[in-house]
């Protein structure tokens, strides 16, 4: 463990720039705290011991402060920006991903029970489509339902509508939990 003034050290006297007390050394998990006189230090951190190119939490008095890839020698650097008005208790662990594994499987319907056609008056049909950008909405009203929408009558068919279904809910999981856990980081960075 490697804690330095993020600007290096400059020509001065320091007769006490930080304290550091380690609690806990082994394996993925790393805990200590540090203290300091200077309220308001910014500070580097390098943080040995770890598993080359694994992803590492790190937290700070129990929030997670940032997330971190270790170098290829197993080291993982941060700087640390939130002051020293009190201890601060830092925690390196094992980056959880969340646990999110999709699992999908193929069902084929043999009786689909479509609407009876004097419901589709009755029904609006209402698409969403959401983009990277603006999301949008398309509503058709009852008075323009004149048919049942149009779904595929053979089962190769509706299975490759299930997957390609199936292929874009992920894409939008995978691009949901990742801006999650970037407002997660952000919110450990306050």
């Amino acid at each position: 463990l490697t804690v330095t003034p993020d600007t290096g050290f400059t020509p001065g006297t320091y007769n006490q720039y930080l304290d550091i007390h380690i609690s806990t050394w082994q394996g993925a998990t790393k805990s200590w705290s540090e203290s300091s006189p200077d309220t308001g230090a910014t500070t580097a951190h390098r943080v040995g011991g770890l598993s080359p190119g694994n992803r590492y939490d790190v937290s700070v008095n129990g929030a997670l402060y940032t997330t971190s890839t270790a170098s290829s020698n197993g080291t993982l650097s941060f700087t640390y920006t939130g002051g020293y008005a009190t201890a601060r208790t830092f925690t390196i662990t094992a980056h959880q991903s969340g646990g999110f594994v999709p699992v999908f499987t193929t069902t084929t319907l043999t009786n689909p029970n479509p609407l009876p056609s004097n419901t589709a008056a009755q029904t609006s049909v209402v698409a969403t489509t959401t983009a990277t950008t603006t999301p949008t909405t398309a509503t058709t009203t009852p008075e323009a339902a004149t048919t049942t929408p149009s779904v595929p009558h053979t089962p190769a068919a509706r299975a490759a509508l299930i997957h390609t279904l199936q292929t874009k809910l992920l894409a939008l999981l995978t691009e949901l939990v990742h801006l999650l856990e970037g407002e997660l980081a952000a919110v450990g960075n306050n």
